[in-house]
């Protein structure tokens, strides 16, 4: 794994295509986050002094991303996104840090749970979109 602190504008994203292919999107990217996270069930009993949960509850996992709408053919985060709707499914492989050997690298298979588009008066066009787990479990490795 990298040693030190990794400037964050070298994130690094590539999701599936409508067609199944790997296209990288992070050039259109201003802002992308993952959430990794666990509940924790409660097993507490009558007349308890401090509640008792229960370790291997139930994971979520997330990613959401933001940038600016770009529908240039097959490249676009917007051509992209727009290809595969809310509902469907994409794979993504996700480097914070960005794509250097070494650098940590995540790969799931996601659900598209919300796309949008904001057009402001006199300002660029952005999008956000918003995925979710699919099945299994993310995949933590290197690249």
């Amino acid at each position: 794994m990298a040693s030190g602190k990794v400037a964050a504008r070298d994130a690094y994203l590539q999701l599936e295509n409508s067609v199944g292919t790997l296209t990288v999107v992070d050039g259109d990217l201003n802002d992308s986050s993952y959430t990794d996270e666990a509940e924790t069930p409660e097993s507490t009993g009558y007349g308890a002094t401090y509640r008792v949960m229960v370790i291997g509850g139930l994971k979520t996992f997330g990613f959401t991303l933001s940038g600016q709408f770009n529908d240039t053919a097959t490249t676009g985060i917007e051509t992209v996104l727009s290809g595969i709707t809310p509902g469907g499914s994409t794979g993504m492989v996700y480097g914070p840090g960005g794509s250097t050997s070494g650098y940590r690298k995540i790969s799931a298979c996601l659900i598209l749970t919300s796309y949008t588009v904001s057009a402001p008066l006199a300002d660029l066009v952005q999008i956000t979109a918003n995925f979710v787990l699919r099945s299994g479990s993310p995949t933590y490795a290197t690249f």
